[in-house]
């Protein structure tokens, strides 16, 4: 049996995310500009960025008995992955001091919608 690269649950998160993200990226280049635009893209991107890391880190075990403790200490350790990467993002977009925060909030907030969407609707037409 070969363990998959990415859980449908996280695949199905994932799609969401990027959903959302680009669905925030047209309503703020229509409305907003350019700026804004690519400031949501930032943060957007940021957090489907980290939840592709967690996916990947928390990804199921090729072995079939694994502790509890080994698959919280996954979990941890994809967490705290998952955080460095969109802080990462989000200081860049600091660092170039052209940016639109509120949009960025936007983005990030949408792509948390789209997580939370993919977990109240299990059933999904995208699997």
């Amino acid at each position: 049996m070969e363990t998959p690269l990415i859980g449908v649950a996280y695949r199905r998160v994932l799609i969401l995310q990027a959903a959302a993200v680009l669905l925030v990226v047209v309503f703020a280049i229509f409305f907003a500009g350019e700026t804004a635009a690519a400031s949501a893209l930032i943060g957007g991107g940021a957090v489907v960025a980290g939840s592709l890391a967690y996916a990947f880190i928390a990804r199921p075990a090729k072995v079939f008995a694994v502790s509890g403790k080994r698959v919280l200490l996954r979990h941890v350790v994809a967490e705290v992955a998952k955080l460095m990467i969109i802080l990462g993002c989000i200081f860049a977009a600091f660092a170039t001091k052209s940016f639109d925060g509120g949009w960025l909030l936007v983005g990030m907030g949408g792509t948390l919608l789209g997580h939370w969407a993919s977990l109240l609707f299990p059933v999904s037409p995208l699997d």
